[in-house]
């Protein structure tokens, strides 16, 4: 839809938490960010928090009257990793959206735009122990476990008991 498309140009988009954890101070600068009134009813705001989970309990605190009462015009986005690392009162004032696995080839080019080191059977591989999750995939390169799966990628031995210790994330 053009209408929707032209609204979405006018937008504003503000990502935050991609590698760092954010401080108190931070969320109560997006805070202020997204009171900021806008000057035409034609501009949308929209937040990115990623990984909301790893904020610290006075940072998510901080969000709940906000998230509970959001300013107009304005859209904000919490993706988690682990739903059950986020309190109730979080939750509660949520609508969650499921989002589906990437399909074997934007797993491909997610991976090779994230690691360019994999090879392309090491990538298929990761592909199926992750059911193309890259939440999985991050938990997988925060942990050093890549260097773990790539260790293990020629022994069938590891590769049964690596795939026990994936389904469990």
């Amino acid at each position: 839809d053009k209408t929707n498309l032209e609204k979405i140009k006018k937008s504003c988009l503000f990502e935050y938490n991609n590698n760092e954890k954010l401080t108190i101070n931070e969320v109560r600068n997006i805070i202020n960010e997204i009171s900021l009134t806008n000057f035409s009813d034609t501009f949308y705001k929209y937040i990115i928090i990623d990984n909301i989970e790893s904020l610290s309990i006075n940072s998510k605190n901080a969000l709940l009257k906000t998230l509970e009462e959001p300013p107009k015009n304005t859209v904000i986005f919490l993706i988690s990793h682990n739903k059950q690392l986020l309190p109730k009162t979080i939750i509660s004032r949520c609508f969650e959206l499921r989002l589906q696995n990437l399909s074997k080839n934007n797993f491909i080019k997610f991976i090779k735009y994230k690691n360019s080191s994999l090879t392309d059977n090491e990538i298929t591989k990761l592909f199926i122990y992750s059911n193309g999750s890259p939440g999985v995939y991050e938990h997988l390169l925060n942990n050093n476990l890549v260097l773990v799966f790539k260790l293990i990628l020629n022994s069938p031995s590891y590769l049964f008991k690596f795939s026990k210790i994936i389904s469990s994330f």
